[in-house]
């Protein structure tokens, strides 16, 4: 799957997403998306004005995770139905 660094881009510039929003015209909740990497598409033009904006190429901002990688909305799935588990019986007969 393909990631955003945007959450390091940020940080090092001490922006918010909403002042990346202001500066790129990208929206509010489409920034937010590939902050948190939630989006499924994205535009060839909002790449072009990130690219722009912070002055690099595509790979400084977009990187390749492997799919073996469990996401945390699996873990927090599988934490739930552990914790729905009934509890073990510790008494022998």
């Amino acid at each position: 799957m393909i990631e955003t660094r945007l959450h390091i881009l940020l940080a090092e510039r001490r922006m918010s997403q909403k002042d990346l929003s202001d500066a790129t015209g990208i929206g509010k909740n489409t920034i937010s998306r590939y902050y948190n990497n939630t989006w499924t598409k994205i535009n060839k033009e909002d790449i072009s004005k990130l690219c722009k904006f912070f002055n690099c190429k595509i790979e400084d901002i977009f990187y390749f995770v492997e799919d073996d990688k469990i996401s945390l909305e699996k873990l927090e799935s599988i934490q739930e139905a552990i914790d729905n588990l009934p509890p073990i019986n510790h008494e022998f007969e």
